[in-house]
């Protein structure tokens, strides 16, 4: 569980999928990310796939229906660079 999370914060960490559309930063999108504790990028994380509803296509523990892949094990199944260009592409 603590490295399904550890990797949605990670991925969810920068700033948005893509900068189509994108407003001026937020003062908290200035904050340098190396800043941010662990805790604080874990809830970062947990928000932005609430927000962003990403559970309505991905799932952490294997549940159906799934239409997006499963994230769960993602980190120990990609390195960084790896979930950075899955993620951005």
């Amino acid at each position: 569980m603590r490295r399904a999370l550890l990797f949605v914060a990670c991925i969810f960490a920068a700033p948005g999928c893509s900068d189509e559309g994108s407003e001026e930063p937020s003062p908290q999108d200035e904050i340098p990310r190396t800043e941010w504790s662990l805790e604080r990028r874990i809830e970062e994380g947990q928000s932005l796939f609430r927000r962003r509803q990403c559970s309505n296509c991905h799932k952490t523990r294997g549940t159906l229906p799934m239409v997006g892949p499963s994230l769960f094990d993602v980190g120990e199944r990609l390195d960084r660079q790896a979930l950075r260009n899955w993620v951005f592409d």
